[in-house]
């Protein structure tokens, strides 16, 4: 029984685990800095907390797909597009809004959702695509691994005679490959997913050469997992009601080539920078010759007032079609919904960018008038230093 139980427990479990984890992060407040003039590396430290934050707030993304399955739609269709395409571009905004200094210095919450839309447009969101991508290649055949080995068990828990009612029993173990997703994706996050993202898609504005993970070492391990994620098939003496003997893992055959394709040219667009560059160092600076171009001279180099200003609406349109994507798709493969699937998936994939473009029109103008007439914080290296030992020697 004791297998059982913890299977029954995985929720609880987590729900514990986050009562503990968030308030631990919550209550560091150098996490909530943002000085600009800080040390780079506490800055990537601030920022990866707060993207810890971000990543276990959006668990509750665990929910809404397990609300979508309920409709019936094609599993592997809801677990590719709404779990990990749609799911990490709502975690990139949370990133981008909360998770890095730009974002979060933002005290109008309009203006920090423009600017979270307005990253979507940037190379900073390409290079978080392939880190994506990677996440994928490790994470879908380890669900579909978990699965397999959990299969008996799984099968145990369904017969069992609990008495509280079959119902959490019937949501637990219906949804058993959701809350896989949310405690690999977890897991993989704190493995290294945290610095994929925050060391090399999109590292603090402020960091060096020596902060970023080296470029080949990007292009080789997602190179070497899109390889082993296309090649890797369920051993023939092993799988369950829907994860056949011998089929391709965690995907057909056909769409994991789509992917790993997509990957390869992606890497391959960012080393000829073509739209993109997988140096964060280098885009920044090209991007930082747009920002002059189009903002007044006393915002120069800010380019979160760029985006936030300037490239929101792109954004916008971008979101709106990754909301038809991760949650349009899933139900119009919907058995259950009949001849309504389609109305249905259009009204809820308008939801969220409707919401999010509506704050984002209410943003005042005046916000981004303060802004320019504050101008830009310069920062005196020497200064801050003799500022931060005595507040040491204060301590």
């Amino acid at each position: 029984m004791i297998p059982e139980l913890i299977y029954l427990s995985f929720p609880i479990i987590g729900l514990i685990g986050m009562g503990i984890f968030i308030p631990k992060l919550a209550a560091n407040k150098k996490n909530f800095k943002t000085d600009k003039c800080d040390d780079p590396a506490e800055k990537s430290r601030r920022s990866a907390d707060r993207g810890q934050l971000v990543s276990l707030s959006l668990m509750f993304m665990a929910g809404i797909q397990m609300i979508l399955k309920s409709q019936q739609p094609s599993e592997k269709i809801l677990l590719v597009a709404f779990g990990f395409i749609y799911a990490a571009v709502i975690g990139y905004m949370g990133d981008q809004m909360i998770g890095g200094d730009d974002g979060y210095s933002f005290e109008s919450k309009a203006w920090q959702i423009r600017y979270g839309l307005g990253s979507l447009t940037t190379g900073s969101f390409f290079r978080y695509l392939l880190t994506v991508f990677l996440d994928m290649f490790i994470s879908g055949c380890l669900i579909d691994v978990f699965q397999i080995i959990a299969d008996p068990l799984t099968q145990r828990v369904k017969k069992m005679k609990l008495p509280f009612g079959s119902g959490y029993r019937d949501v637990l173990t219906n949804n058993f490959d959701n809350i896989l997703q949310s405690i690999v994706a977890f897991a993989t996050f704190m493995a290294y997913t945290n610095d994929t993202r925050f060391n090399w898609a999109y590292p603090p504005n402020t960091a060096t050469k020596e902060d970023v993970i080296p470029i080949p070492t990007i292009k080789l391990i997602t190179t070497v997992a899109g390889i082993v994620y296309l090649v890797a098939n369920v051993p023939g003496n092993a799988g369950t009601a829907n994860i056949k003997p011998g089929s391709s893992m965690a995907d057909t055959l056909g769409t994991k080539l789509i992917y790993v394709c997509a990957t390869l040219g992606l890497l391959t667009m960012g080393s000829m920078g073509i739209g993109f560059n997988l140096d964060p160092l280098k885009d920044r600076e090209q991007l930082k010759e747009k920002v002059n171009a189009a903002l007044p001279k006393e915002l120069e180099g800010e380019t979160k007032w760029y985006l936030a200003d300037k490239k929101w609406a792109y954004g916008l349109a971008f979101l709106t079609i990754i909301n038809f994507i991760g949650i349009g798709m899933p139900l119009m493969t919907s058995s259950k919904l009949g001849k309504l699937k389609y109305p249905i998936s259009i009204i809820s994939s308008l939801i969220v960018p409707g919401l999010l473009g509506s704050i984002a029109l209410s943003a005042d103008k005046k916000y981004f008038e303060k802004a320019k007439k504050a101008g830009v914080k310069k920062c005196n290296v020497a200064e801050k230093a003799v500022e931060e030992e005595a507040v040491e020697e204060k301590k």
